[in-house]
């Protein structure tokens, strides 16, 4: 079909929407999804489009899908001057207004030995408003959505924005405003979890973005600030060794907040710190260093009971010590081939790099890791080797990677259940608890 483009709107590099105007002044959806769609192709130039027909849904009507490389542009009627060009879009958006006043009429756009029939555009933009929604009016005074609500879900976001504008006096700050403040509604929704597993009811459970914070003080209540940094034999000075720590969230929680020294291993490099971790850092150094004259000290948030570094810090210039390695190839000493990428490395930088994580996990008081992903079974069964004291909140199962792992009637392990299951049967010491935050929150440990 042929007619003049009066909207472009590109989701992304390989995915753009286009409103077409018709010979009939109809307007019809183009989608070109998978294949890139010329920048040059804008609102005011005259095409010819070659597609196939979508099958409409109740969300959307029928979409023309267009063939890669399916726009010719044959004519360019933009004119020179900008005040015309939006005025024939404005002229374009009241037409479709009224052609949408009806939302049963049909038009037939493939021809009269056709019986297949395309909603009109009342149909073809069936979206509500979000604007009208969240905010009780629409600054367009054009706008294509629709302001009414027609589904369950349009219907709940209607009510909670005017629950949000009666308890604000109806003075909303902006989209990015209300979508925290909806968010934040929902967060309040879902606080109140009844926990029987843990006997506890109507107990308010942390974000799940606070699940390090919410670790390391199980932590120090589980095992004791003592038995984290180690005792008195020089094997056990190491402190704790967090496997697959990802940013080291939890191993500087544990280093900032709770005086414990940390090591964190994991293959990737750290990533820069945030301001709020590098400023704590900077505190830290500045005690280190013997001039904080005021005698400020970290403080346990949770207790309010200052705990100092000990002298002998994991590192001199930093609160943790990151080895990066991975911990999945610990005993895998010739698993690398002589060939390839892995061959390429330098032997000694390799052989520096294994003894190291030899001696962290050797010499660790206790192995911590929190969602370690597919380093959870060598976690386990390296920690029950060692027979060192461990806590680890698992979290993916990665069936296919793990087909050793049978129940005791054979049974292999397919789901989250079965897998925590199987761990706890390696090892009658082995408990579990459940965390207070949201997501995967069930820890395994051994004393």
């Amino acid at each position: 079909m042929t007619g003049v483009v009066r909207k472009r709107r590109s989701l992304s590099r390989l995915l753009a929407f286009i409103d077409l105007e018709t010979d009939d002044t109809s307007t019809v959806a183009l989608v070109a999804d998978g294949w890139f769609l010329l920048k040059t192709i804008v609102a005011g130039l005259r095409v010819r489009v070659t597609g196939v027909w979508e099958t409409p849904c109740e969300t959307r009507g029928a979409r023309l899908a267009l063939v890669t490389d399916g726009v010719t542009v044959l004519e360019d009627v933009r004119s020179e001057n900008a005040w015309e060009n939006a005025s024939a879009s404005a002229a374009w958006r009241a037409r479709v207004r009224e052609t949408g006043a009806s939302a049963d009429t049909t038009v037939n756009l493939m021809g009269p030995d056709s019986f297949a029939e395309v909603p009109t555009v009342a149909a073809t933009y069936p979206t509500m408003c979000l604007s009208w929604s969240d905010f009780g009016r629409c600054p367009d005074p054009t706008c294509l959505r629709r302001h009414a609500a027609s589904s369950r879900w349009e219907t709940q976001r209607q009510k909670r924005a005017e629950a949000r504008r009666a308890g604000t006096g109806g003075c909303l700050s902006g989209n990015a405003h209300a979508r925290r403040t909806e968010r934040n509604e929902l967060e309040h929704e879902n606080k109140n979890v009844n926990s029987e597993a843990d006997g506890e009811h109507g107990a308010a459970d942390a974000a799940k973005s606070k699940h390090n914070l919410v670790f390391a003080k199980w932590l120090v209540d589980t095992f004791g600030v003592a038995k984290l940094k180690g005792g008195s034999n020089d094997t056990t000075r190491g402190g704790v060794v967090d496997i697959a720590g990802g940013r080291g969230l939890l191993s500087f929680e544990l280093a900032l907040t709770h005086g414990v020294p940390a090591t964190l291993i994991e293959p990737k490099p750290l990533p820069v710190l945030n301001k709020k971790l590098r400023k704590r850092i900077k505190k830290w150094r500045v005690w280190r260093d013997g001039s904080d004259k005021d005698g400020q000290v970290f403080q346990d948030s949770s207790d309010n009971a200052p705990h100092r570094f000990d002298d002998k810090s994991p590192d001199e210039t930093n609160p943790v010590r990151v080895i990066c390695a991975s911990f999945l190839g610990m005993g895998d000493g010739d698993a690398d081939d002589a060939n390839g990428e892995n061959g390429e490395k330098n032997e000694k930088q390799k052989s520096t790099e294994k003894t190291e994580l030899h001696i962290a996990i050797e010499s660790a008081a206790v192995l911590v890791a929190m969602h370690p992903d597919q380093a959870t079974d060598f976690f386990v069964t390296t920690a029950l080797a060692l027979k060192k004291p461990f806590a680890v909140v698992p979290c993916c199962v990665f069936v296919g990677l793990n087909e050793h792992r049978k129940l005791a009637d054979g049974t292999t392990v397919a789901t989250y259940d079965q897998m925590m299951d199987y761990y706890q049967s390696l090892h009658p010491e082995i408990q579990r608890e459940r965390l207070p935050f949201r997501g995967r929150r069930d820890v395994l440990f051994k004393l």
